[in-house]
């Protein structure tokens, strides 16, 4: 979980203790306050409880009474701001994650798993009060000891306070330290992720100071198992694991043998989930969760399975990437069983799927006053700005304008006002139409060259509905009238005005304009800086 920076002013004061009186004015609180929280027999007391491990067997979770929590918020801030931990360490550090911890061990000969046995009991009070004492905080011994005790639970660091995570890292500098110059020396690479070492080589076998060679079970190696014992920490021997390049490697959950990618059962506990959503209903597939997980009602605008999945969702996201079809894919099944309003981006990877494209793009439909289709352009919707489409569309021939999914043409969404710049032939839509799938607008600059793609629905009719894509190259950049325009080499249809042009990483660079009356701008679109710089002062339209 990110951690807020602290206030200049509160970083200061923090660096300026020396004193019990400093720590006490640093803390918000009094003497007699503190002490009562930390040795009285009648203070609030720890609340223990276990959780189940996704491994299997339980964790005990000590969780701090409120203010001594709220103490040690405070301190974590400032404690973040002030440590700088090893590249080896991953876990609960700032831009590293079970991902970046993973991805060092990426197509490897060997991986070594090691799991520490009891590993926050094992740093005693002692080892605690040794991180404040010494660099780089260097408080006084009493100081030292109150901060220890703030952060101590039955002179141990508690799993479950905020502040026990970083303790452990910064206990743990020494360690993986040591453990760098080990892999370094044994042409290894080595990561840690709390209480999970992972080693790994690309030769054939482990050298015999990491790894004793041909046992099994196996056991550590003579160099490794001494440098655990230096820095008072037992391995696990029943998770001590060693898996080949043949056989499914995995760190921290993720398999490694071609890229850092989650197991597929993974995938088919998102699509389990979605299908029950689908098929019995978002309340009687919540229930039947809490039965089986014994989770209880939450209080919150989901219901538990509803956060669930989309816990999963952003974790996929996060190891695949937010441009990952197969995660936008899954998104956009979700969005719809479990009747939620969010917003997935398509881009790079998952905007060159066209089904997913589909999703962030609208068929514009004019009708006469008898009810008459007569007019028929494209639209799309882009993240922050809404539904775009071209204004030359909105002639005074129509009386009425539509949207519809070329993908679900039976729903339609009257536009009940668009929003326009009077020299512009761009428009914003304004409609009740609810959109999930959205376009990312492009913030780089194009030049002539550029591959792009462009889309939209030329002569498109309910029975004839799929998308028009054509890649293209970026012919020349013009400007007419102080507008920018994107001319391609492709050939642009009507129909397809209002339409996307892509660029390779599927971001939206401009937005077409074919207009048969104005034939100074062949198979062009108007860039969309244009559409960034003016939404603010579009004028409605009813």
């Amino acid at each position: 979980m990110a951690v807020a920076p602290p206030s200049p002013e509160e970083f200061a004061a923090f660096r300026e203790i020396a004193s019990i009186d400093d720590l006490v004015a640093f803390l918000g609180t009094t003497s007699r306050q503190l002490s009562f929280h930390l040795y009285s027999s009648r203070r609030p007391k720890y609340r223990i409880f276990k959780i189940a491990k996704a491994t299997g067997g339980q964790r005990e979770i000590a969780s701090p009474p409120p203010l001594v929590r709220d103490f040690q918020k405070r301190l974590l801030s400032c404690m973040t701001a002030t440590a700088r931990l090893k590249p080896a360490a991953h876990g609960f550090v700032a831009k590293r994650s079970v991902a970046t911890n993973a991805r060092d061990h990426v197509g490897m000969q060997l991986v070594l798993n090691v799991d520490l046995c009891d590993f926050f009991h094992s740093i005693h009070f002692g080892r605690v009060r040794g991180v404040f004492s010494k660099h780089p905080f260097n408080f006084p011994n009493g100081v030292a000891t109150v901060l220890a005790q703030i952060c101590c639970h039955n002179s141990a660091l508690p799993q479950g306070a905020p502040t026990s995570p970083l303790i452990s890292n910064l206990v743990c500098r020494g360690l993986d330290r040591d453990l760098e110059k080990l892999a370094r020396r044994s042409k290894c690479r080595y990561t840690r992720y709390a209480d999970d070492l992972t080693f790994s080589t690309s030769r054939p076998m482990f050298p015999p100071s990491v790894l004793e060679a041909d046992a099994i079970p196996p056991v550590l190696g003579h160099g490794l198992a001494e440098i655990l014992a230096t820095h008072q920490l037992a391995p696990n021997p029943k998770k001590i694991r060693v898996s080949r390049s043949t056989e499914r490697q995995e760190v921290t959950g993720l398999i490694v043998n071609v890229k850092a990618n989650v197991p597929r059962s993974f995938v088919r506990q998102i699509r389990a989930i979605i299908h029950d959503c689908a098929t019995r209903g978002v309340a009687e597939a919540d229930r039947r969760f809490r039965e089986r997980f014994d989770v209880k009602q939450r209080i919150g605008p989901s219901p538990p399975i509803v956060a669930h999945l989309r816990g999963k969702l952003d974790y996929l996201r996060m190891i695949r990437g937010n441009d990952d079809p197969i995660y936008a894919a899954y998104a956009m099944a979700a969005r719809v069983a479990t009747k939620t309003h969010y917003r997935i981006q398509i881009s790079g990877r998952a905007a060159r799927d066209h089904h997913l494209l589909e999703d962030a793009m609208w068929v514009l439909i004019g009708k006469d006053e008898k009810g008459f289709e007569i007019q028929q352009g494209t639209a799309f919707s882009l993240g922050g700005v809404g539904i775009v489409s071209s204004r030359h569309l909105f002639d005074n021939r129509m009386s009425s304008w539509w949207i519809v999914r070329a993908i679900r043409p039976l729903h339609r969404f009257e536009v009940t006002s668009w929003r326009f710049d009077k020299d512009l032939d761009l428009t914003v839509l304004d409609t009740k139409a609810q959109f999930f799938g959205v376009l990312h607008p492009s913030t780089s600059d194009v030049k002539a060259g550029d591959p792009v793609r462009v889309a939209g629905y030329p002569a498109w009719n309910t029975s004839a509905d799929r998308i028009w894509v054509a890649t293209s190259r970026v012919a020349q950049l013009k400007t007419v009238g102080g507008i920018s325009y994107i001319v391609t080499d492709a050939f642009i249809r009507g129909g397809t005005s209002g339409g996307p042009i892509l660029s390779e990483d599927g971001c939206a660079l401009g937005v077409i304009v074919y207009d048969m009356k104005n034939p100074s701008t062949p198979a062009a679109g108007i860039n969309i800086k244009h559409l960034r710089d003016l939404r603010d002062t579009f004028v409605r339209r009813p």
